[in-house]
């Protein structure tokens, strides 16, 4: 006869026990919640309004100086102007206070004439309080607006500073152009220049450095020398093909817009990739030195820009051939 083997069910039993003992544990166990820090209660108006004007006092020192930076006056004004952000942000309230105590005064109606009995003594404490809550509000009240119009008036004496200082700057007088002394040292420092420009290549020209840099960049070279024919090509094939001519007399709206766009393309357009390309290849292949690099990129970037607006205009405007404007 089959008889079921006890130890399953007792590693079954052991098991459930030791889940409730965890499950007590668990339970026992205080949960570990993260602090929760309160928020820091509001502060009160009279120390924010002692807060303002010391800051206030502050920058109308340091205003007063007259040694400060453009970058200091920047900072004077936008301090300036968060407090009187700040003061904007609080009248309401000031004002809502000023309401509120003005109403329980209203309430408690006039005080009794002459000749009439005096009110009881509990009344008459609650009206002077009531009265000194009143004129302490509106006391808070004024002290907003005299620190607005500080806040103002500080805020337009660092504007103003600000712009004589720029002013200052601009119209400052320098060196002129026609001074002998300017043109001696100019010449002097230009001569210098282009000394140590070309010492670098005439020195490689005079020990035959440029031959295996040529030799290397031999690829380079002619690839830009096919680019460049194939974009003289092209130019001159779009100009031909669409671009203006002295046949046509009276050509349409369509056609002049063609005509320009060709114009544009070929006078500005390919001109400023060839100068591109040139300057790009003589700086890859290293036949232009570290020193003068600078030179040919602002070379470059001159005859980009007088291509471009001299062709972009001749494009548009076509000053030989009018029937041809847009």
């Amino acid at each position: 006869m089959f008889r079921p083997n006890p130890c399953p069910q007792r590693a079954r039993g052991a098991l459930r026990v030791l889940a409730i003992v965890l499950l007590l544990i668990g339970l026992g166990t205080p949960l570990s919640l993260p602090a929760q820090t309160d928020p820091p209660p509001p502060r009160a108006l009279a120390d924010l309004l002692n807060d303002w004007k010391a800051t206030l006092d502050g920058l109308g020192r340091q205003l007063a100086a007259g040694r400060s930076e453009e970058s200091d006056l920047e900072k004077i004004r936008a301090e300036a102007e968060r407090v009187r952000s700040a003061v904007q942000a609080s009248r309401g309230e000031a004002l809502g206070k000023v309401a509120a105590a003005q109403q329980l005064v209203e309430a408690l109606g006039p005080p009794p004439a002459e000749g009439q009995p005096p009110e009881a003594k509990d009344v008459a404490r609650q009206r002077q309080q009531l009265g000194a809550d009143l004129g302490a509000a509106e006391g808070r009240a004024k002290q907003l607006d005299v620190l607005e119009a500080r806040a103002n008036g500080l805020i337009n004496d660092a504007s103003r500073a600000i712009r004589e200082r720029i002013a200052s700057s601009l119209l400052a007088r320098g060196p002129s152009t026609l001074e002998a002394d300017v043109w001696s040292l100019g010449g002097t420092q230009f001569a210098l220049g282009l000394q140590q420009l070309s010492a670098g290549p005439v020195a490689r020209w005079q020990s035959n450095g440029f031959a295996p840099l040529f030799a290397k960049s031999a690829g380079t070279l002619f690839v830009l020398a096919i680019g460049l024919a194939a974009a003289w090509w092209l130019r001159r094939w779009l100009l031909a093909r669409y671009g203006r001519n002295d046949i046509e007399a009276a050509p349409s709206y369509s056609r002049r817009v063609g005509a320009a766009l060709a114009e544009g393309c070929c006078r500005a357009l390919l001109p400023s990739l060839a100068a591109a390309a040139v300057a790009l290849t003589l700086h890859v292949t290293g036949l232009v030195e570290a020193p003068g690099r600078p030179m040919l990129i602002g070379f470059t970037v001159a005859v980009i820009f007088y291509v471009l607006v001299t062709g972009i205009d001749s494009a548009a405007l076509a000053p030989s051939a009018p029937a041809w404007r847009l």
